[in-house]
């Protein structure tokens, strides 16, 4: 799945194995969407600011109401300004799924 929104926040996952330090990065808004990386993203991951404007590929790993999940993210495209790309958002998608789901 595609996802494109702004930067709110990007966190490392604790591992067992200290040369495995992952990433994840919280979207901006509601629902929360949160794309998850492995160590391969860190360098690009860490040049990101908070509100830059990214489109990531993952898999979903969870979907509900109000959160969105996604692992093996790859980044494929950054930007610093405009909004998120409507189509796409996180808010849209949960929506989209949730009226799918309830007909």
């Amino acid at each position: 799945m595609k996802l494109r929104g702004s930067v709110e926040d990007v966190r490392e996952e604790a591992s067992p194995f200290p040369f495995l330090t992952r990433r994840r990065i919280v979207f901006k808004g509601y629902p929360s969407a949160i794309a998850h990386f492995d160590e391969r993203w860190n360098k690009t991951i860490s040049a990101l600011s908070i509100g830059d404007v990214i489109s990531v590929v993952g898999k979903i790993k969870y979907v509900s109401t109000n959160h969105i999940k996604l692992h093996r993210c790859e980044i494929v495209e950054v930007g610093t300004d405009g909004e998120a790309d409507q189509a796409t958002s996180p808010q849209n998608f949960v929506r989209y799924r949730v009226r799918k789901w309830t007909e």
